[in-house]
């Protein structure tokens, strides 16, 4: 910890957050002053001395593209920026450290599985694949720094926000991470595979971090790849346990960020673990929700860059809580807001100078309904509106007036969580009565935070909570606001609000759309007047394209493809193809070939008819018998013939002839998309007389041709 802190300031105004905005002037004293971080999101200014800037020293201006919510998981390529803190959950993507590109690498890999660990394995997280073919291909590699720490692991890893392991990327693309061990080795098929560019000296240890190599596919990839992880952040001392594991627990991430090396770098002699054990156990309760279950009262998941002030981050890590961070007597208290019973009694004997009493907080200060943001996982991690507070009973005493203020919640992902502190903020801002007293050497047994009573004879007794703490020449002078259990008080039932279906933009991805199925209708008749085939529903298309061409021809032939029907004219056995397209984008072609005609037939007489057999090849889902006159050809227009549909590869159909009666029959495969066969020589057969049977044609077995198109 710098050495100027112990001697830094005493508080000179409210305990930061209590109320409305506030001014916190810090001055130098020789004594170990308080030095009050933030509690419930109101915005805060600190005027801090030359001695205060020592210890919160001026940051140059934030980055926009890293430290920005709504693009903390958007990769990005700058020669400096500063690390990121993760605690909790997150979704982020990080700096481009490494591009490289190599001609003669891996082709043939898995898409990523990663993650789903408990704890951190020594080796990071890759792909199960180990399988590695080699030649000429375009491959780009590229290497992502996460986070300046060790993290505990990577929930699932996303490639332009698809889940790594989808199907688009089978084959194009290999992730592996590493969490940022302190003896963390380099990334071996980096090393392998980049020709000296990545070598074993480059480890980025400390930094949790992602490799990644794509394989050039225009259709899958308009640009270079955006990776990002949902991470799950540092792992934290908890002092009730004496471990250091993963926690989204508000209180123990605050007392990490105060001995992290990219903290305060506190000692942990420097931190009260007493008001710290408080304040976890507060943090772990449980809270009932209206739907049933519970959730933890407060919790921190979420980001922050290192060139913020470590006042504002501190700031930021309390309004999680509803709390305060508190430095005194030379340690840090940490509070978690809670109603809280009162520890001192402040009476008129206490007194060295006039009590002074506000009654009511100024109007400006004042607001009667609360707008919120906070970030919400289901809506992929991006800040959306919590449901609007209305206090009602506040705005009848305004007037019927509404009277807003709007806060941000960036470290709380629980809907419910903020709907809870932004009653408090409510609740705490109306709660108005203010009172300054001189106090003797009383005062020095108190702290910001305390909760007292006071009254005086003319003051009816109440409950008031320490939010301003001031050493004189004399005593000690204190401000006290108004405290009540009701600030606290959360009722589910009748107080939480639904949240709603958030409503997600998913736009379709930058190039390819998934591929469209091929359905054919058959026609039964044997020259058809048009064929209509269609496709089943794709995301993101508004037109499809539809072709098709008879079998043996090399050139498709186009269809003006309406909806998702399209009709074509073919004069035989021909094959089909789909695709999907919008105005941006266009699907891989999806093709439907005709299946290889039936192997044989053959018909022997029956009882009152004919009985014919058929078999046909693997790629047929049904056979179709055409029955047509004596002397009729196949292909001869206006033929009325009638089909006969029958299921199975191998089967026995029986046709009703009166005696002596002649026909011709043909049949023809049927596959699964609906596209048909071409026909065989027809056999003819001939019913016996009486009934008995006739005689049999037959159609000898040729060899198994090769599907058409």
């Amino acid at each position: 910890m710098p050495v100027v802190v112990p001697i830094i300031a005493a508080v000179a105004g409210a305990v930061a957050g209590y109320g409305a905005t506030v001014a916190l002037g810090l001055s130098i004293t020789s004594l170990a002053g308080v030095l009050v971080a933030s509690v419930v999101g109101m915005a805060v200014t600190y005027a801090v001395n030359a001695a205060g800037a020592a210890v919160f020293p001026t940051k140059t201006a934030k980055t926009s593209n890293a430290s920005d919510l709504s693009s903390r998981s958007q990769q990005f390529r700058q020669a400096i920026t500063p690390h990121r803190v993760i605690y909790g959950r997150a979704k982020v993507s990080g700096p481009i450290v490494f591009l490289y590109t190599n001609p003669e690498a891996l082709t043939d890999f898995d898409s990523v599985l990663t993650g789903g660990a408990s704890s951190v394995p020594p080796g990071g997280w890759e792909s199960a694949s180990t399988t590695r073919n080699y030649k000429a291909e375009q491959l780009l590699y590229v290497v992502h720094v996460l986070c300046g720490h060790v993290i505990d692991g990577l929930d699932q890893i996303n490639i332009d926000d698809l889940i790594a392991s989808d199907g688009k990327f089978a084959g194009l693309a290999h992730v592996e991470g590493k969490p940022g061990l302190p003896d963390q080795t380099a990334c071996s098929f980096m090393v392998a595979e980049t020709n000296g560019a990545w070598t074993t000296a480059h480890r980025l240890r400390g930094r949790a971090c992602l490799f990644s190599v794509f394989k050039y596919d225009q259709a899958a990839f308009s640009g270079v790849p955006n990776v990002s992880a949902n991470v799950r952040g540092k792992p934290v001392h908890d002092p009730r346990t004496n471990d250091v594991v993963f926690r989204t627990n508000a209180a123990l991430i605050v007392a990490d960020y105060l001995t992290s090396n990219f903290g305060l770098r506190c000692t942990w002699d420097e931190i009260d673990i007493p008001s710290l054990i408080a304040a976890a156990n507060i943090c772990d309760e449980d809270v009932p929700l209206k739907g049933g279950g519970t959730e933890k009262r407060y919790t921190i998941n979420g980001t922050f860059d290192l060139d913020q002030t470590p006042s504002e981050i501190l700031e930021k890590l309390a309004q999680a809580m509803a709390g305060a961070i508190i430095f005194s007597g030379g340690k840090w208290y940490i509070f978690a807001g809670a109603a809280t019973a009162a520890t001192q009694t402040i009476t008129e004997s206490d007194l060295r100078g006039p009590v002074t009493v506000q009654a009511n907080r100024a109007a400006r200060d004042l607001f009667n309904c609360v707008r919120a943001t906070y970030i919400r996982p289901d809506a992929d991690w991006q800040a959306t509106d919590a449901p609007v507070l209305y206090g009602d009973a506040f705005i009848a005493q305004d007037g019927g007036q509404k009277f807003y203020t709007d806060l941000d919640f960036p470290f709380t992902t629980s809907g419910y969580t903020v709907q809870r502190l932004m009653k408090i903020a409510l609740m705490r801002i109306r709660a108005q009565r203010t009172i300054k007293l001189q106090l003797n050497m009383m005062g020095l047994r108190l702290r910001p935070m305390d909760v007292v009573t006071f009254g005086t004879a003319r003051l009816p007794s109440d409950t008031y909570r320490v939010t301003g703490w001031t050493l004189t020449d004399g005593g000690v002078d204190v401000t006290l606001e108004q405290e009540s259990a009701d600030i606290w008080a959360w009722d589910a039932a009748t107080e939480e609000q639904d949240l709603g279906v958030v409503s997600v933009a998913t736009l379709p991805s930058g190039v390819t759309l998934p591929a469209a199925a091929v359905t054919v209708t058959t026609p039964t008749d044997p020259v058809p007047a048009s064929v209509a085939f269609a496709s089943a529903f794709v995301d993101g298309a508004t037109v499809y394209d539809a072709a098709w061409r008879n079998a043996g021809d090399t050139a498709w032939q186009s269809v003006d493809a309406s909806g998702q029907t399209a009709v074509g004219y073919p004069t035989g056995p021909a094959s089909f193809r789909m695709r999907g397209r919008s105005e941006t984008q266009v699907g891989p072609w999806t093709e439907a070939h005709p299946p290889v005609a039936p192997v044989a037939i053959e018909a022997h007489g029956v009882a009152g008819g004919v009985a014919v057999h058929w078999l046909v090849g693997s790629d047929a889902v049904k056979v179709q018998i055409f029955v047509g006159g004596a002397a009729a050809g196949f292909d001869t227009a206006g033929l009325a013939l009638t089909a006969i549909v029958p299921s199975g590869l191998e089967g026995t159909s029986t046709i009703t002839l009166t005696a002596g009666e002649t026909r011709r029959l043909w049949a023809r495969a049927v596959s699964a998309s609906g596209t048909w066969s071409g026909t065989q020589t027809a056999i003819v057969v001939t019913a016996g007389a009486g009934g008995a049977g006739g005689t049999v044609g037959t159609w000898p077995a040729p060899p198994d041709p090769s599907p058409g198109g």
